[in-house]
């Protein structure tokens, strides 16, 4: 395994503790850890306990999978490392484009909606969230439709929610509405303000 693996171990560690996984899964962190995971040994584990093409397999990889995304983002942020650690046990499952998606949609969709809440209630939004967003599309191995799918209409009602806010006395101040498009810029590539938005907050 490559040493970036090393940045995403101790989510795999906490997996075990916490969700005291089957056998099989259990065997399988425990050779992660070690570094000693080669795709072959892999395969060997799938053989030994009879996992070749098990739909629910995957599944459990996949919940391994989205924990260890879930701890890595305890800091609202994904480091180089720890983005090239989830690719790299992406490739081991061979976890394929869309298969968070078919399996996974509603966890998926609950995590992404945390992000964005935490994005449009952040005072001091910066670059490094907005990319957080392309990276948590990547990660997750959806398309910009499937992503907008989960999102756009949580996101619409997350932002009618701050524009109402800031408009409940009808005196919208420049400070207000600064902080408020800055954190909509921040999810820019997943979210655009209606024409009805943007007259709440810029008037006529």
């Amino acid at each position: 395994m490559n040493t970036n693996f090393y940045d995403v171990a101790d989510a795999c560690r906490r997996y075990v503790i916490s969700r005291q996984p089957p056998d099989h899964l259990s065997k399988l962190v425990t050779l992660l850890e070690s570094g000693g995971l080669a795709p072959k040994l892999f395969d060997s584990l799938c053989v030994e306990y009879g996992l070749q093409d098990s739909p629910s397999f995957k599944e459990e990889l996949l919940d391994l999978l989205l924990f260890v995304i879930e701890d890595c983002l305890k800091d609202h942020a994904l480091t180089a490392n720890e983005k090239l650690g989830i690719r790299e046990l992406k490739l081991l499952f061979r976890i394929k484009e869309g298969d968070f998606y078919k399996f996974k949609q509603s966890e998926v969709k609950v995590l992404l909606i945390n992000e964005v809440s935490r994005i449009l209630n952040n005072k001091s939004v910066d670059r490094v969230e907005a990319l957080l967003q392309t990276d948590l599309q990547e990660i997750f191995g959806l398309s910009y439709d499937q992503y907008l799918k989960l999102t756009s209409e949580p996101i619409g009602k997350i932002v009618d929610d701050a524009i109402a806010k800031i408009t409940r006395d009808k005196l919208v101040t420049d400070e207000e509405r600064e902080e408020l498009v800055q954190q909509i810029l921040a999810l820019d590539t997943v979210y655009r303000l209606s024409a009805n938005q943007k007259k709440m907050i810029f008037g006529d």
